[in-house]
């Protein structure tokens, strides 16, 4: 499948501003989904100074070239299994052959997300600060 470019030939504009990414490659990319692995051919967009981008992937939740829902699915069975068993377990239940260092990865990458999503949780001032604790025990 080929994802088409931004017409008009031009790519991204820059957030930071000096004119837009250029279109330099369609990069093939094999991505691990829950009915097996599909290729696509993406957009690659560069600008001097900066790191390639390719914006469809992440407007498709690609990371690391896995799928939004094979995520869930490794994060979900990585977080309750070591990832031997968890590999075995999505071979058994799923018929999806994922190695256990790709839900390693896809478990790490969740978690650093996960962090990075708490960081920016902002509490109600006066949160956390109670003068007096009552516990009771049945």
């Amino acid at each position: 499948m080929r994802i088409p470019a931004a017409r008009g030939g031009g790519g991204p504009a820059d957030p930071e501003g000096g004119g837009p990414f250029r279109l330099v490659r369609w990069p093939r990319l094999q991505v691990m989904t829950a009915v097996g692995v599909i290729e696509i051919t993406v957009p690659s967009y560069e600008k001097v100074g900066k790191p390639s981008m390719r914006p469809v992937e992440a407007m498709l939740g690609i990371r690391s070239s896995v799928s939004p829902l094979l995520q869930k699915m490794c994060g979900s069975i990585g977080a309750e299994l070591p990832f031997l068993a968890a590999e075995r377990e999505l071979a058994e239940l799923a018929g999806i052959r994922v190695s256990r260092s790709t839900i390693n990865r896809v478990c790490m990458e969740l978690g650093d997300a996960a962090e990075e999503d708490q960081k920016e949780v902002r509490l109600p001032e006066g949160f956390g600060e109670a003068t007096r604790v009552t516990v009771q025990i049945d």
